[in-house]
């Protein structure tokens, strides 16, 4: 059966489910997963099960999970995965609680299609003559150069009919038998109210610190007796790494199985200053060379280069996320596995006082910001929040850009800790944004660790104050809280990496060979002299400008310089090109 072009067998399972629905999903080994587990579900990723303490790796160790709960609630569950289940009826599909694996779909006829790429969606669509109409909606997001602008800010795509799934949601496809003997398809989102959802903590200060500190801790112990791998910590000067770093090394001597790196540019000196003053103080090594860790490397573990950077980059994030992180290669399992402090912008309440009307109104172009205003106030109303609501933007940063952009690394790096996206923590967070829970999460797990200077004098603390609040905390007892998790599952049940059946779909964007730069500023011009609509060039020209600008800078930070080219980029999916296209081979009339 030919699926696309020069496909992957491994890659595609297909069942008829009823007499009128097909079921074809596309994942790594999806085939081998399922006809091994004689099952009606697929799950792919990796999970992290708070409650049973555990940690569950790819569809193996999800089978595992539910000799815990088989009616599991899969949408509270941290981690980055895709749950897939079908009967003869229906097919559901559910993401994880921050949504770190995305969701995109349509719905046409009887045809529903769902992926984590818009740009395969965009060319499924193509390949079944199903025109891909640009959304003019989101054209005043998608223009804008805001860094919060650098990720979609509502469910709708720059596609009109492709819809994004917010976090912690559910998708389900249905057949519905009509009376005149037909069957019709039927597309039904669960999304939760996040205030709801993401209530507060209704506990003592005590009990949220010591729930977070379990929940942080006991997956990284879990991860690091495992072997096969290594951790990766980027240490800065800054909070955030520093608990981190007290969690990873609680209860031990040395920090043998982890990579610990920070930046040695002149501009970040002071945070060299702080590493080194903190390795000295807790015996650790920092910036290894990774040959030091090829030791810890599991079985079968190959480094796979990627022959064209930015047509994977576009396979997974054109039309998402506009920074252009571009790799050479990866590793075909989970070998380095990246402990970050995403998502304590969320837990600080960063966006929590953000004022929309000062970062995007403009006296020269009221509109713009009406139209801006308009998307965010649809996107708050899918997530149940109020657009009154005074941190109305850091829920909005929730759905939508912690989302995408935390979890960009998945493609190339499926499994990457990220303590700090944690539901309970989160929670608290933002319900009581002027907090400062991580700052006594360091003071209870490593007062000496919290008296060590920090890169800004403002953080410092001094010895008697952190005595003084560790009191005021009370006591709390470590050792019934820095437990492991237990694993189930292996890494080498899980596959990084795009699929290879989809890499055909990207070709528009193997852009020859030469200076990166220059080859897609030529792409970016090429693709803008075939917008002939004069209101999507207005809109998007400030973007354009600057694109031109940052691909000359030989200096600009790439996935910084290629941020506001990505949104020229994205319009090539869309009927702004092809309509142009098709008007400039129409013969010119004549009297």
């Amino acid at each position: 059966m030919e699926i696309l072009p020069g496909h992957d067998p491994s890659e595609c399972f297909v069942q008829r489910i009823s007499r009128t629905t097909s079921l074809l999903i596309m994942a790594k080994n999806v085939g081998q997963h399922i006809q091994t587990s004689e099952s009606n579900e697929f799950f792919s990723g990796w999970m992290i099960d708070h409650e049973h303490a555990s940690i569950h790796l790819g569809h193996q160790g999800y089978l595992e999970s539910k000799k815990f709960d088989s009616e599991m609630n899969l949408r509270k569950n941290e981690g980055a995965f895709l749950h897939v289940k079908w009967d003869n009826n229906s097919i559901e599909l559910t993401h994880d609680c921050f949504g770190l694996y995305p969701i995109l779909s349509f719905k046409e006829k009887d045809l529903f299609v769902a992926s984590d790429s818009l740009l395969v969606l965009s060319k499924i669509r193509t390949m079944m003559n199903i025109n891909n109409k640009v959304n003019g909606r989101v054209h005043a997001t998608r223009s804008w150069k805001h860094g919060l602008a650098q990720c979609i800010m509502s469910t709708e795509t720059i596609v009109k009919g492709i819809e994004y799934l917010p976090p912690a949601s559910s998708i389900k496809s249905s057949s519905i038998n009509r009376i005149d003997g037909k069957t019709s398809l039927s597309v039904h989102k669960r999304i939760p109210k996040m205030p709801r959802f993401f209530s507060a903590p209704n506990e003592p200060y005590e009990e949220v610190l010591k729930r977070g500190l379990k929940e942080i801790i006991g997956p990284i112990k879990a991860l690091e007796a495992v072997g096969g791998f290594h951790i990766s910590l980027f240490l800065s000067g800054g909070l955030d790494s520093r608990v981190l770093l007290a969690c990873a090394l609680h209860g031990t001597k040395e920090a043998s199985n982890m990579s610990i790196r920070t930046n040695t540019h002149p501009r970040s000196k002071r945070d060299l200053e702080v590493v080194q003053n903190l390795a000295k103080e807790f015996n650790f090594v920092f910036n290894q060379p990774m040959s030091a860790f090829a030791g810890k490397r599991g079985e079968n573990r190959t480094m796979l280069p990627v022959r064209n950077p930015i047509s994977d980059w576009a396979l997974t994030n054109l039309g998402l996320f506009d920074m252009m992180y571009l790799y050479p290669r990866y590793w075909n399992h989970p070998t380095e596995i990246e402990l970050g402090g995403h998502g304590a912008e969320i837990i600080k309440g960063t966006f929590a006082n953000f004022s929309l009307f000062k970062a995007a109104f403009r006296y020269r172009t009221p509109l713009r910001f009406l139209n801006i205003r308009r998307e965010i106030n649809r996107s708050l109303r899918v997530v149940g929040v109020p657009f009154n609501s005074k941190n109305k933007i850091q829920w909005h940063h929730l759905c939508y850009k912690s989302a995408i952009q935390n979890g960009r690394t998945s493609p190339r790096k499926m499994v990457a800790l990220r303590p700090f996206l944690n539901k309970h923590l989160c929670s608290y967070g933002l319900h009581n944004p002027n907090n400062n829970l991580l700052r006594d999460l360091l003071i209870v797990i490593d007062e000496q660790m919290a008296s060590v200077p920090f890169d800004d004098n403002t953080k410092n603390m001094s010895k008697e104050f952190i005595r003084d609040r560790k009191e005021e905390l009370g006591h709390i007892d470590m050792t019934s809280i820095a437990l492991p998790y237990t694993v189930f599952g292996r890494m080498e049940n899980i596959c990084n990496g795009v699929l290879s059946s989809f890499r055909e779909l990207g070709m528009d964007f193997a852009l020859p060979p030469g200076d990166q730069k220059s080859t897609l500023r030529s792409k970016t011009s090429q693709i803008w002299s075939s917008i002939l609509d004069s209101n999507i060039r207005k809109s998007y020209l400030p973007a354009y400008t600057k694109s031109l600008e940052n691909l000359e800078d030989e200096k600009t930070y790439m996935p910084v310089a290629g941020s506001p080219a990505s949104k020229i980029l994205s319009l090539s999916m869309t009927d702004a090109i092809q309509k142009e296209q098709k008007k400039r081979k129409q013969p010119v009339k004549t009297d």
